[in-house]
């Protein structure tokens, strides 16, 4: 009994638990369910942090995220189903990654599995191909042997995610549980030192290269092997480029530093990569991102490829010598069997000599400059059918005009294919079927306003009268857009619309007045002339108060301004000749239209 020690009476969930506490885990990512509630009743009540997200995904990603900056395994949670399903997009990146990762899913009772019960689906069969290992306990019993291999086998060798897919059962049932010290697992220890064998014809191969290089990929920063691949790269006088996942594994402001290499890579290191007769590729992959078409890529020069996983030995690109071991294991043998065999190459090596001076070249040579290019900017879909956009502003002019030349022009000099057609839009469309619109609802606006007076005057002269404020107003608006250069547009529409009823309203309180004069004994005559004196204070503060408020707009600069003016500028312009011929024209014609009221 020296490895394990028995707790009575204890659920899987609170083993489970207890198992991830003794592997160190300070939080989980993860949303709860049905099917694994258990297991969050329990963590409740414990010393591990949960934090929880808004999807499922995003737990593995923050997991994934957690494992990759703190370099111990991130652990999820998640439900059965579509809960256990949704892990898998951050299954698979971690698992192409390499960054270890333990997921631990709900699944249902095992007696319900295979019959369709709610939420059950086959977890282990969906996430075997993105994970390095799956587990299932059928019993509470077996959780605490799980958790202690998963999480050597997501550290251990090339790391990577595993799953736990636990039923409903093996979290609630309790059991004596015993806690293994030791992991049990047949081929448990993964090749850590490589074949010394291999590695001292690697160390003749790379000394007698004229035109060494080194490929890192992302396992020289798994295993922390920095400092070994520089005293490698410096005895060698070997320069060193990276793959994407290699950055950060040997300093770019190294002299011997070439940067990254392949689609995002640098011209000089791609240019350089090619003319290497021996490449030692450490904790690479050869990835198409990195080396490109693998039937054309280093065709001419010998091949090292050192890798902890065997697996990846000649997958991409056959080898000349296969190093199998923790790299950083691997560099250290590789420069002790170095410094035996020879002595360190110095910076005079015609090698380095020649990629200083590629890398000189292209690292001066000045950017190109911007050039303009003609052509679609952007094609899109509409209706079934490709279209092309050519913007342009129009100024000093209105858009009517503008549009009416513009389709003179291209019907004379422009002869479009069979199949194609030109349609007009933008301000101008929206101008058109602002027209379209307003022709319809201006008209019956004025039948309904009518019909509002009539109704109130009982007078078809009176409303009438009151209906010529609108010609009046329409004149000093029209005349404000001309006075400032302005044309007509969708703001200046709706600036009318608002002028009109401003206008109609002073109509209305002086004819109101006129009218009770006559209804007190005034003669037309005498009403419509003390009517206009008395009430021209009224009119004309409310013409001045809506016109001090329109100011900011009238003068506006800033974003927006363009909507503003027009707008501003109609109704101000009309108030100044609404509210003058309204204190005019009304008396003077209010002697024929007030007999029908009297």
């Amino acid at each position: 009994m020296e490895n394990v020690f028995i707790l009575v009476e204890m659920t899987g969930a609170e083993a489970l638990i207890k198992a991830l506490i003794d592997e160190k885990v300070e939080g989980v990512f993860g949303l709860p369910g049905g099917a694994n509630l258990p297991i969050y009743d329990t963590l409740h009540d414990s010393e591990i942090r949960h934090i929880l997200a808004r999807h499922e995904q995003c737990a593995a990603h923050m997991a994934d995220g957690y494992a990759r900056a703190s370099r111990k395994p991130g652990v999820c949670f998640a439900t059965s189903g579509p809960g256990a399903t949704n892990l898998i997009t951050g299954l698979a990146t971690a698992f192409a990654d390499s960054s270890p990762m333990i997921a631990i899913t709900g699944q249902v009772a095992t007696n319900m599995i295979g019959k369709d019960a709610f939420q059950e689906c086959d977890t282990i069969g969906i996430a075997t191909p993105v994970t390095k290992y799956t587990y299932q306990p059928l019993t509470s019993a077996e959780v605490p042997q799980m958790i202690k291999n998963s999480f050597y086998i997501a550290t251990s060798g090339r790391p990577g995610p595993v799953l736990i897919d636990i039923p409903k059962n093996a979290q609630t049932d309790k059991m004596d549980i015993t806690f293994p010290k030791k992991v049990n697992l047949r081929k448990a220890n993964p090749i850590i030192t490589p074949d010394i064998t291999m590695v001292n014809k690697a160390a003749e191969l790379l000394l007698k290269a004229e035109r060494p290089m080194i490929m890192t990929g992302g396992g020289i920063i798994i295993s922390g092997a920095f400092k070994e691949l520089q005293a490698v790269a410096e005895f060698l006088m070997s320069p060193v480029v990276s793959t994407f996942k290699g950055k950060g594994g040997f300093s770019e402001t190294h002299y011997l530093s070439l940067g990254p290499i392949g689609m995002h890579g640098h011209i000089e290191a791609n240019k350089l990569v090619l003319e290497a007769d021996v490449l030692l590729a450490a904790g690479a992959r050869f990835s198409d991102r990195s080396v490109g078409k693998w039937d054309t890529f280093g065709n001419e020069m010998k091949i090292i490829h050192a890798d902890i996983d065997p697996s990846e030995i000649g997958k991409n690109k056959d080898v000349d010598i296969g190093l199998i071991g923790d790299i950083k294991n691997t560099l250290k043998l590789l420069l002790s069997s170095l410094e035996q065999k020879a002595k360190s190459k110095n910076e005079d090596y015609p090698w380095i000599k020649h990629v200083k001076e590629i890398k000189d070249i292209w690292r001066n040579k000045p950017l190109p400059a911007p050039r303009e290019i003609t052509g679609p900017r952007q094609i899109t879909r509409e209706n079934n059918q490709r279209f092309i956009t050519i913007q342009c502003n129009v100024s000093n002019r209105d858009i009517g005009s503008f549009v009416e030349e513009g389709k003179k022009n291209i019907a004379e000099n422009i002869s479009l294919p069979t199949g194609y057609l030109l349609t007009w839009g933008g301000q101008f469309r929206l101008q058109q079927e602002a027209n379209k619109r307003l022709a319809v609802v201006i008209p019956i606006t004025l039948i309904v306003i009518f019909l509002l007076l009539f109704s109130s005057f009982n007078s078809f002269a009176n409303s009438l009268l009151i209906l010529l404020n609108i010609p009046l107003a329409l004149v000093g608006g029209v005349v404000a857009l001309w006075l400032t250069g302005q044309n007509l547009s969708v703001p200046s529409s709706v600036g009318f619309i608002a002028l009109f009823g401003i206008a109609l309203e002073n109509g209305m309180v002086l004819l109101s007045y006129m009218n009770q004069l006559v209804k007190e004994g005034s003669s037309t005559m005498a009403a419509a002339i003390n009517g206009a004196q008395l009430r021209l204070r009224p009119v004309l503060m409310t013409a001045l108060t809506t016109s001090l408020g329109l100011l900011p707009l009238l003068f506006a600069t800033g974003a927006g301004s363009e909507i503003q003016r027009p707008l501003a500028t109609v109704v101000v312009g009309g108030l100044v000749t609404s509210t003058i011929l309204t204190l005019l024209v009304i008396p003077a014609l209010y002697k024929w239209f007030a007999e029908e009221s009297v």
